[in-house]
C-alpha cells in the first residue's frame, strides 16, 4: 500500500473504531481502552504519525454517521487492488466486532450500525 492509502486506511480504521463504541450512546470505558490500545500500537509499529494521531483523537464523532462510516471505506476501498479490498474488510469487520464487544454489552445501535455497514460490503 501507498503512504497516503495506507494513512487512509488507518484514519479510517481509527473512524470506525470510535464511531462503534459510541454508537449506542455510551463510550465506555472498556471501549476507549480497546480504542487507546489500538492506536498505541499503531503508533508503536510506526504506522500512526503525531499528526494523524491529533486528527483522530480530536475528531468530533458526535456529527459521523453510518453512511459517512460506509462512504469513507468505499473510498479506501477503491484505491486498492481486490486482493487487498478483501483484506482491509475482513480487518474492519474484525474490528468492528472486537469494539462492540468490548464491553460485554451488544447494544442494538451497535449491531444495527454494523449490519448495515456489512450489507454495503458483501461482509
Amino acid at each position: 500500500m501507498l503512504l497516503n492509502q495506507e494513512e487512509n486506511a488507518i484514519r479510517l480504521c481509527a473512524k470506525i473504531g470510535v464511531f462503534f463504541a459510541n454508537a449506542d450512546g455510551v463510550y465506555s470505558e472498556k471501549e476507549k481502552q480497546y480504542v487507546d490500545v489500538f492506536l498505541n500500537q499503531l503508533k508503536e509499529k510506526n504506522r500512526l504519525t503525531d499528526d494523524l494521531e491529533l486528527l483522530v483523537r480530536h475528531f468530533d464523532y458526535s456529527k459521523c454517521t453510518i453512511e459517512m462510516i460506509i462512504e469513507e471505506t468505499k473510498s479506501v476501498l477503491d484505491s486498492l487492488d481486490s486482493e487487498n479490498q478483501s483484506q482491509i474488510l475482513l480487518q474492519l469487520s474484525s474490528l468492528i466486532e472486537r469494539v462492540i464487544n468490548a464491553d460485554g454489552n451488544l447494544h442494538e445501535k451497535e449491531l444495527m450500525y454494523y449490519n448495515q455497514w456489512k450489507n454495503n460490503f458483501g461482509v
